[in-house]
Formats: C-alpha cells, structure tokens, sequence
C-alpha cells in the first residue's frame, strides 16, 4: 500500500469507496435520512476541485485505490479520511491521516481542525485529536448530521 497524490482518473472510485464508507460503516450512528443528506448527492466531479488542487491524497494496494484524505489548506481543516470497507484496520486510515496531517504541517500550520463523524471519533482520538465540541454539520443541498469537532497540534 502507497501513498499518492489523487488524479482524475481516481475520481469514479474514490466516490466508490466514499459512499459505500458512508452507507456500510456510518449507518451503526445515522439514520438512514441522515445518510441520503450524506452519500446520496456525491458525484465524481465533487473531487475533481480537491484532485486538481492537489490537496486529495489516495491509498493505493495493487492497483486499487482503497481510501481517500482530503484537506483545506484555506482553513487548516483535515476534511476526510475514508478506506473501503474492505480494507479497513490495516493501517491505511491511519496513513492518509498522516499524509494529509503531514501537508497542513509542510505548509506551515501548526494545528488542525476536522468534524469527526460519531463513529470516527474513537480513531481520531487514537491519532491525537482532541474533541473540541459537538456540533452539526450541514450539507449542500440540505441536510446535516451530528459530528464531533476536534483539534489537533501539528
């Protein structure tokens, strides 16, 4: 498994792999409408800003993209970290963290902050997050989901 910067080429699989994160390991803590507000409206052009800005990182293992980190160098924010549930609890969550952790530090940030989902907190927290507060965090079109916001020293 490597580590890479994204390209569009990635961009059907890493809305693969987002959505099906969202549906199969985000549904113990959501409601089924909570989900749809989240997963239903994804396309793969939604990643084409974050790929082209080279901010969207990618997991790779023999040849298949296995998860996704995003982050937002405007506002210091780690946006996401995904890996397929295939693959989960191999380290690659714990991976793209660091990577996208990493360019917020190479950029000369000295913290970050993310809107963990419920069921993520326990893995932020494990790569040394703090939890700031609870919050909601909306979607566009509509729609939100109660996250954690947490904080991290880079």
């Amino acid at each position: 498994m490597h580590i890479r910067p994204a390209t569009e080429a990635d961009a059907d699989r890493i809305l693969e792999l987002h959505v099906r994160a969202i549906r199969e390991i985000c549904s113990r803590d959501y409601t089924p409408e909570q989900i749809q507000a989240w997963a239903g409206p994804k396309l793969a052009a939604h990643y084409l800003e974050p790929i082209r800005g080279q901010r969207l990182v990618v997991a790779e293992h023999a040849g298949r993209v296995v998860g996704m980190g995003d982050y937002h160098v405007t506002a210091n924010e780690i946006c996401a970290v995904y890996v397929d549930p295939d693959f989960g609890r191999q380290g690659i969550g714990r991976a793209l963290f660091q990577a996208v952790a990493g360019a917020l530090k190479a950029r000369g940030f000295k913290d970050a902050v993310l809107d963990a989902s419920l069921n993520s907190v326990g893995f932020y927290q494990a790569m040394g997050c703090r939890i700031v507060e609870q919050r909601m965090h909306p979607f566009r079109p509509g729609g939100s989901i109660p996250c954690v916001r947490m904080t991290i020293e880079l």
